[in-house]
């Protein structure tokens, strides 16, 4: 059904969580079959991850990363607070069952807000321009904080468990995925730059084209596979230990780039897309999302209880989301060259792109402003009018809620009860 619908980005990922949903694929496979195929669909989403990574402009990843910690902020604190407040007043459960649903749902799904970036038809890429950083950044930074949110729901979930003498206290459990994430962020683009950058453009040119395919590869699954290693070991997210991998051999493509133009022409990227994406999109990605579906116990929420319930706090989970536009229909203007209409035969470049025969010129902080070729009369459009449509692409896109949302629903479900658990699935 996925390879059916491959051109129909949305219409894919709604039949590969139908074709997860219990029983998963008429419960016609084993239990081992469909762990070792779940296994594969979490390798997919870090392979999604980590290309997201690779093609991330690094330069606007930089420029507009306060921008993603207010959209991502805005998200979370909206969501609990929106959760809390239903549980309490509307649903009479406790706090604690509002806080563990909040925490459920504060963080957004990684691997469709990959798909959407993903999904425009044309030769523009979302991934490229400062709306599709702003999101993938703001994505990644709930993905850190949802897996802070599991190891708070993991102990308070349990009896007792937050007063116990023996292990870390709460407050090493809430810092210690953001340490290690800060520490990662922090440490990671020093050493690529100054020792890892010299070496590797030192030996690059000197290696034969007929290897240099194979030596890329090499690199970039020893790359991944230290990352996500780090990123285990030291308890915080794997997904940004991928997208922390894919930055760097960013960096290492772009220096060679600057260095010799002979070798643009195989890089990380370019090689990624050769042996790798067919595979991950065809077969990974399809089983990811199917693994999602997996996990919703679908038959049981056909209660009128649950459904009214899990309507209201599903529209309230959305505003909760929804709201993070307002950071971008509010956030100041960064003015620079690129606020400057570009004219329609500009040649094409980070700043702009041609989508169907249209000039796309990208507006900061704001997604893009399509220029007519037949005159120039919306170039008086300042960017106070603009951010209406950035702003909405952020609101949508942030609302999809996956992986993480239900890794903290399962560890916090004896927290919620099983009524509170079926509304938030």
């Amino acid at each position: 059904m996925a390879g059916g619908t491959h051109n129909y980005q949305q219409s894919t990922l709604v039949n590969q969580l139908i074709l997860g949903s219990p029983p998963p694929l008429g419960d016609i496979l084993p239990t081992d079959w469909l762990q070792t195929l779940q296994e594969l669909g979490n390798f997919g989403l870090v392979l999604l991850v980590f290309q997201g990574g690779l093609s991330t402009r690094l330069d606007l990843l930089k420029q507009n990363l306060v921008l993603s910690i207010f959209v991502a902020l805005i998200g979370i604190i909206v969501s609990i607070s929106l959760s809390l407040l239903s549980f309490v007043l509307m649903f009479r459960s406790t706090p604690l069952q509002g806080f563990t649903a909040g925490a459920a749902l504060c963080s957004t799904s990684l691997g469709t807000t990959f798909a959407i970036l993903s999904a425009l038809p044309g030769e523009i890429d979302l991934r490229s321009t400062r709306i599709g950083t702003v999101l993938l950044s703001a994505a990644i930074l709930d993905d850190v904080v949802g897996f802070i949110m599991a190891s708070v729901v993991s102990r308070i979930s349990v009896p007792g468990g937050h007063a116990h003498g023996s292990g870390p206290g709460i407050a090493w459990t809430i810092l210690q995925p953001v340490v290690a994430s800060a520490g990662m962020a922090l440490i990671t683009p020093p050493v690529v730059q100054w020792i890892i950058c010299p070496m590797y453009c030192k030996n690059i040119a000197r290696l034969q084209p007929k290897y240099l395919d194979g030596v890329l590869l090499l690199i970039f699954a020893l790359s991944l596979s230290a990352m996500l290693s780090l990123g285990h070991y030291t308890e915080s997210s794997m997904l940004f230990g991928a997208f922390a991998a894919g930055c760097a051999l960013r960096y290492l493509d772009d220096a060679t780039r600057n260095a010799d133009r002979s070798l643009s022409a195989s890089n990380f990227e370019s090689v990624f897309v050769r042996y790798i994406e067919t595979c991950n999109e065809r077969i990974l990605n399809p089983l990811f999302f199917s693994s999602v579906g997996m996990a919703i116990p679908f038959l049981k929420l056909w209660k009128p209880m649950i459904l009214w319930k899990g309507f209201v706090y599903a529209v309230l989970m959305w505003l909760g989301k929804a709201s993070t536009g307002l950071c971008i229909l509010f956030w100041p203007s960064i003015p620079n060259s690129s606020e400057t209409a570009q004219p329609v035969d500009a040649p094409l470049n980070a700043e702009s792109a041609v989508v169907d025969g249209t000039t796309v010129v990208e507006m900061s902080p704001h997604l893009s402003v399509p220029k007519s070729p037949e005159g120039n009369r919306e170039s008086h459009v300042t960017s106070r009018t603009l951010p209406i449509y950035p702003a909405l692409f952020i609101s949508f896109a942030m609302v999809a809620r996956g992986e993480i949302a239900l890794l903290v629903a399962q560890l916090g479900r004896s927290a919620l009860g099983e009524d509170p658990f079926l509304i938030v699935m």
